[in-house]
C-alpha cells in the first residue's frame, strides 16, 4: 500500500500524517488427495513485517493455517 494519510486525532490541531509505505505477501497451496478432498496449507503476511492501516492499531504479523477440505 502507498501513498496513505490520516489525522492524528492525538495531537492537538489533528496534523495530516503520511503513512509508511508496506507489502504484505500471502501464499497457499492445495494439495488433492481425491476428487473430493483436499489439503490446503497457507501462510498470510511472509515477511512478517510491521504495519498498521491507522495510526495506533498494528495489524497481525505471520499466521499460519492448516487445513482439511471436503467437497460435496
Amino acid at each position: 500500500m502507498q501513498g496513505r494519510r490520516d489525522n492524528d486525532f492525538n495531537v492537538p490541531g489533528f496534523p495530516i500524517i503520511d503513512y509508511d509505505n508496506f507489502t504484505v505477501i500471502d501464499a497457499s497451496v492445495t494439495y488433492r488427495l481425491t476428487r473430493r478432498h483436499a489439503v490446503v496449507a497457507a501462510v498470510k503476511q511472509c515477511l512478517d513485517a510491521f504495519y498498521y492501516e491507522k495510526l495506533g492499531y498494528p495489524l497481525q504479523g505471520a499466521s499460519f493455517k492448516l487445513s482439511y477440505r471436503l467437497s460435496f
